[in-house]
């Protein structure tokens, strides 16, 4: 079984709005799908709600939905590690590749060997 480190942040969401949640809920369905050969830890920005209602985003009771129902489903982990943190880093180290924006924990993951692929909003 693969171990899958999903890295949002909220950069995404508050340049792409729904096309960027749109990309969001898609990826985890797809994952979802793929438990019996995809362990997911998705990781969602700690402080993205509130980084979006104070930039008069749209999206972040969506996003937040979203959170709610991954975590009801049981559809992986959810990492909730502050970024920077001992236990951010090991949950990255633990899995096999990182799939995400940009971002330091892509950085980490390269450096450490772990295979990395950005996740782009264009159709």
């Amino acid at each position: 079984m693969i171990k899958l480190f999903y890295y949002s942040d909220a950069v995404p969401f508050l340049t792409y709005g729904e096309t960027a949640v749109e990309k969001l809920e898609e990826n985890l369905e797809l994952l979802r799908k793929q438990s019996d050969s995809v362990h997911l830890i998705w990781h969602l920005r700690n402080g993205t709600g509130d980084i979006l209602r104070s930039n008069g985003s749209e999206v972040a009771d969506r996003l937040e939905f979203i959170r709610s129902e991954y975590i009801r489903l049981g559809a992986g982990e959810l990492n909730e590690d502050p970024e920077g943190s001992p236990g951010f880093y090991e949950a990255i180290s633990g899995c096999d590749a990182y799939y995400g924006d940009p971002s330091d924990a892509c950085c980490y993951a390269q450096l450490n060997g772990i295979p990395a692929m950005i996740q782009g909003f264009f159709k």
